[in-house]
């Protein structure tokens, strides 16, 4: 029988996500329910190690609607010296929002913005465009998911962060996340 990319695409996550306390067939009903998530429009995946889920429109109030844009989400999954190493970064595909910068000397990659919360990383982990999260406190139960290959729990989360920010100011370190999760401005 034929292989599809779909098939493919699936055995990657299950070679992501296993785990020995969960088996193959409940891996593959956990693929279904992160490509059924509401936010997300497809999956693939950049290299083994590295899963690609990408969201649809992501919008954020300011005084009215403003388009944020649509995203993708690196997620990262490597077992090294018996733990697993785990992070995750996003590019904004459609819609980078450019700001003013404080200082004169600032070139357009210092003062690019991918989303409020998240900026322009400046480490080659990848080894293509992407921005880390501004945020200390939340990380820990997104990591928690990743290192247990609970992909299908970590993107909700991280689709609630770009959904999210704090009621005032929208560029705003989300350190304090997720205390105020859920608090989208509607100003």
């Amino acid at each position: 029988m034929l292989q599809t990319v779909e098939d493919d695409i699936l055995l990657q996550y299950m070679y992501l996500c296993a785990n020995p306390l969960r088996g193959d067939a409940q891996i593959e009903l956990e693929y279904e329910q992160l490509k059924n998530h509401p936010r997300v429009t497809s999956v693939a995946f950049l290299r083994p190690e590295v899963l690609m889920v990408q969201t649809d429109k992501i919008i954020l109030s300011d005084k009215g609607k403003r388009l944020i844009g649509e995203f993708i989400i690196f997620l990262i999954r490597r077992q090294i010296a018996g733990y697993w190493e785990v992070d995750f970064r996003f590019w904004n595909v459609s819609n980078p929002i450019l700001i003013e910068a404080d200082d004169p000397e600032a070139t357009d990659q210092d003062v690019l913005f991918i989303h409020p919360h998240i900026m322009p990383a400046k480490d080659e982990l990848l080894g293509c465009a992407n921005g880390a999260l501004c945020i200390s406190k939340g990380q820990f139960a997104v990591y928690q998911h990743m290192r247990k290959g609970e992909m299908h729990l970590a993107v909700p989360c991280l689709i609630d962060i770009l959904e999210s920010y704090p009621t005032g100011q929208p560029y705003y370190d989300a350190y304090e996340w997720p205390l105020w999760k859920g608090e989208k401005d509607d100003a």
